[in-house]
């Protein structure tokens, strides 16, 4: 079978001019990526694939590269011949278009015809693009496109100087009419060079930039009534006049305005950030800070707080404290709540499965030309369920028994529990080799089994020993975080942030994280895996969820998957620090869509794998925010499925029965949910 082959790389810039002094707010900047680490770093396929959370054809490939070099990043795609093809790759960027700024880039198409168009744009602040584009290229053989960023246009307007850069793409554009099977863009050592904006940088509390969410971020919580003492600084030593902010609550509105800092030895430094302001509420703040320089220009930086109204204390806490539980039942149980909970215990199936017969599986999923779940080898196996079910039992059975423990009392659950639960954390690896070989460090199977260990290690915390607690907070760390950090905060894999994968994955590392926060002072680089997580939950969410219910991904069952899990994961930081992204955020919204076209019964017209019966309004989300927020409409669907019995033990900590339901004819009565374009 033929190939047409795009490869795209950059070289040198030593032909462009040299960069003009540039303003003691900015900071002179390069973009540079030979991926020869094998990873992404960020770049994404163009146009998004439709299930944008796993793309089997997308990592970096081994050959060709240039130069012979390890990597470059590759993108096969089978053809069609309805309409015209184009293929490529996208980026975000947090760069400015200074004097001098320029993109250099090498060609080859390995075809039997040219390509109609390569086209290479740059996004603007603004919500404009800019176009460099190479007609008809010629196919196999190497072209130098060299060219400063002022050669981009958008008609007959060229790229401003000093503009604001967002995002770039890379495309190829083909003639409607096919004759191969498939064909590959590969790119390889991109070179953007420009500026940035200069920094303040917190010196204490300290902060990290999370580069590819051009976010500066305070990873120890902050207690919402302390008064936080901040120390900032200027990058590089930028003499300043003075340094002010305005800090925001979780909601965005205003707390405090003219929070001053005074200087001394060029560090300035305020001892109650939070004097002036009215109390926050737990959640995300944000602290913009504005720094005069003495040269005239002005450093800005938005600077992110975690706001927590609780102390971190005491085991189990993800969804319950130490003393509520008791305090609730001693208050006495609606008897809705206790049916739940003991139809949930009825099911003691995963009790009678003999561990000495789980054995970590054979892992021969790296044989396979694509990976996930939908790999087989070429001798027949299905490679990644043989690899893959021994992990799915012992999760299961972690999950059930730290529960009925917990919540039941069940010693025997407790024990099999606990024992199921370091067999597991004594497993190599909790990724498959398919995705470890093409540095895709995580994967969302693996947001799953880590929520399972970060179940077991916070309700079964009082049976195990320390050294046996330090086992597994070494696995979630080694086995689970270190690898998530680096895949989807480092290197902001999946930057579209609209896939339900994402869901997944943050809510089963934001809930391990938070399972044993504090509890291991050595583990110091927690704080900023907790914080990457949220960070990573928060841009999924803002990029995905919208205030009028619609969601970003095109079918009803991503909505459900994801939502599902981000309800957990919302539900343990409010629980444990207090956050509440539950009212400010908009996934409380994520009904008002599906329910304008569901009747009665919970039926939904079918788009794609949703299917037709709507049981997101029964599943974890619609219990969460029945629970968390009063929902009425969610109530309507949620209060027989709970007065049956049904919930599960998340059903059980969530129930109330103080609601009136109300239906979504009453709703759209009342005008509250207008339909917009599906």
């Amino acid at each position: 079978m033929r190939k047409l082959i795009l490869f795209l790389l950059a070289g040198c810039l030593s032909s462009f001019p040299a960069a003009a002094q540039l303003p003691g707010s900015w900071k002179a900047d390069t973009l540079f990526h030979d991926f020869e680490t094998g990873e992404l770093f960020a770049w994404e396929q163009y146009p998004y694939a439709q299930d944008i959370g796993f793309d089997a054809l997308y990592f970096a490939r081994q050959t060709p590269t240039l130069h012979n070099s390890r990597f470059a990043l590759a993108h096969p795609v089978k053809a069609y011949d309805t309409h015209e093809l184009y293929q490529g790759f996208t980026r975000r960027l947090n760069m400015i278009a200074s004097a001098g700024a320029g993109l250099d880039l090498g060609i080859y198409l390995q075809s039997d015809r040219a390509a109609k168009e390569l086209e290479i744009s740059l996004g603007t602040r603004d919500g404009k693009r800019y176009f460099y584009r190479l007609p008809r290229p010629q196919a196999n053989e190497w072209i130098k496109v060299q060219t400063p960023l002022s050669a981009f246009k958008n008609g007959t307007a060229s790229l401003p100087l000093n503009s604001e850069l967002e995002a770039i793409t890379v495309q190829a554009y083909y003639d409607t009419t096919y004759y191969l099977y498939t064909y590959t863009i590969l790119m390889d050592d991109v070179r953007i060079t420009g500026a940035r904006p200069r920094r303040l940088v917190a010196q204490a509390p300290s902060s990290v930039y999370f580069a590819e969410f051009n976010k500066t971020i305070i990873p120890e919580p902050v207690a919402a009534g302390a008064p936080l003492a901040l120390s900032v600084a200027a990058e590089d030593g930028i003499a300043l006049r003075s340094v002010t902010g305005r800090l925001y609550a979780p909601d965005g509105s205003v707390a405090a305005d003219q929070v001053v800092f005074k200087e001394q030895s060029g560090v300035w430094s305020n001892p109650s950030v939070f004097a002036k302001a009215r109390r926050l509420p737990p959640g995300i703040s944000r602290l913009d800070l504005v720094a005069p320089g003495k040269n005239g220009d002005t450093i800005r930086t938005n600077l992110e707080l975690i706001v927590a109204d609780k102390p971190v204390q005491g085991h189990p806490r993800l969804f319950f404290s130490p003393g509520s539980l008791a305090a609730r039942r001693a208050a006495g149980e609606p008897a809705g709540a206790k049916a739940i909970l003991e139809k949930a215990m009825r099911d003691s199936s995963y009790l009678a499965i003999p561990l000495n017969s789980i054995e970590e599986g054979k892992d021969r999923t790296g044989e396979n030309l694509v990976g996930g779940p939908y790999a087989q080898n070429t001798v027949g196996f299905d490679a990644y369920g043989e690899w893959h079910k021994p992990m799915a039992t012992l999760e299961k059975i972690i999950e059930t028994c730290a529960f009925r423990y917990s919540l039941g009392g069940d010693a025997k659950a407790g024990q099999l529990g606990k024992e199921a639960l370091l067999k597991f954390c004594r497993f190599k690896k909790w990724n498959c080799d398919w995705m470890l070989n093409r540095r895709l460090w995580t994967y969302y199977p693996v947001g799953y089994a880590i929520k399972a260990v970060a179940y077991g290690y916070d309700m079964l915390y009082d049976l195990l020993s320390e050294p046996e607690r330090q086992l597994v907070r070494e696995a979630m760390m080694n086995k689970g975080l270190k690898l998530f950090h680096r895949d989807m905060v480092e290197m902001n894999r999946m930057p579209s942030n609209l896939t339900n994968h994402i869901s997944v994955l943050v809510t089963g590392f934001g809930l391990a994280a938070t399972a044993m926060y504090g509890d291991d002072p050595s583990m110091r680089e927690l704080p900023t895996y907790l914080a990457g997580v949220i960070t990573k939950a928060r841009a999924f969410i803002g990029n995905t969820y919208y205030a009028d219910g619609s969601y970003g991904e095109p079918k009803s069952g991503y909505m459900d998957m994801a939502t599902r899990d981000i309800a957990e994961l919302i539900a343990g930081l409010e629980q444990v620090f207090g956050i509440d992204l539950s009212t400010t955020t908009n996934v409380e919204n994520f009904y008002k869509f599906p329910l304008q076209a569901t009747d009665a019964s919970g039926l939904i017209p079918a788009y794609g794998d949703g299917g037709r019966n709507y049981s997101g309004f029964t599943q974890e989300h619609g219990q969460w925010f029945v629970h968390r927020t009063g929902n009425p409409y969610l109530y309507h669907f949620v209060k027989p499925f709970w007065e049956a019995g049904n919930g599960g033990f998340l059903g059980y900590l969530w129930y109330r029965n103080d609601l009136q339901p109300k239906t979504a004819a009453a709703c759209r009565r009342r005008g509250r949910l207008k339909r917009r374009a599906w």
